[in-house]
């Protein structure tokens, strides 16, 4: 009844050559903020991709705004979703460390290196038992490890690997300081999982990452590719329990009044009852 092809070029160059209407491109990032950019025939084949569409998705404004370069086209939020039932605060034992982390593909465009960075600066600015967490698996995992040999944070850093899906909520709930410091982000999801169970978060001002955060109420916002501003923002965190608390209370807020799965459900059936009629 409906051709719905997710992610711009790919997929959406299969879906506009059938010619099978009705047709809906949902963006998924790389395929407009990386595959355009590329050369002058990708460009032309997202275009004619977005010209073949009758219904355009983005999962957010940043995103949106990337896409009005190439149609004219009316752009549809549909924005990721979160199960704040499932992604909620768990009781945790007693840890006398204290837990940064965060939870990504092990890949330059997050920014990881400027995360161990930054933990070596809060490593030497503060005595207290402090521990980095990295969750996820990558190309760059090995020269990730050897950064942190080189830093002399060996001890401190720990390195989860790939994990089950049904245990991201566990180790979201491991940390208590979320970090996101991405050169490249289209939304952010992760970010709102981590708010959701109402974690500080600190990211950077890039992509969608503004959009999946509140400076000074759900964590801060920082510069791209800045391990010192990035330690700064943390060390506010690190030295105040009260304000991680109370930031992070505030993200679960920001979480269930816009990001619900159910809304966003509803948002999705929405546009495929338009398109059905």
């Amino acid at each position: 009844d409906i051709l719905h092809a997710h992610y711009a070029s790919s997929y959406g160059l299969i879906g506009a050559l059938t010619g099978f209407h009705p047709f809906i491109i949902s963006a998924w990032g790389s395929d407009v903020f990386t595959f355009p950019r590329a050369g002058f025939l990708n460009k032309l084949i997202l275009k004619y991709n977005f010209r073949k569409a009758d219904v355009i998705l983005s999962t957010g404004q940043a995103m949106k705004s990337e896409i009005n370069k190439y149609t004219s086209k009316e752009i549809f939020i549909t924005p990721f979703g979160v199960d704040t039932e499932l992604f909620k605060p768990m009781p945790r034992q007693k840890n006398e460390e204290l837990i940064i982390g965060t939870i990504k593909r092990m890949e330059d465009t997050y920014g990881i290196s400027y995360l161990i960075r930054a933990f070596k600066i809060l490593t030497e600015r503060y005595r207290m038992p402090m521990r980095l967490l990295l969750v996820g698996d990558g190309a760059q995992t090995e020269t990730y490890k050897k950064l942190v040999r080189q830093l002399d944070l060996e001890q401190l850093v720990t390195f989860t690997g790939l994990i089950p899906h049904q245990e991201i909520v566990t180790f979201h709930n491991k940390l208590d300081i979320f970090a996101a410091l991405s050169l490249s982000e289209s939304f952010g999801v992760a970010v709102l999982e981590a708010s959701s169970c109402e974690k500080p978060v600190v990211v950077t001002n890039v992509g969608g990452l503004p959009e999946v955060a509140i400076n000074n109420h759900t964590g801060f916002i920082v510069q791209p590719a800045n391990a010192e501003e990035a330690a700064l923002a943390l060390s506010k965190l690190v030295e105040d329990a009260q304000l991680r608390a109370e930031l992070g209370s505030n993200g679960r807020k920001f979480v269930i009044e816009n990001y619900q799965w159910s809304r966003s459900v509803e948002i999705m059936a929405g546009i495929y009852n338009n398109c059905s009629e």
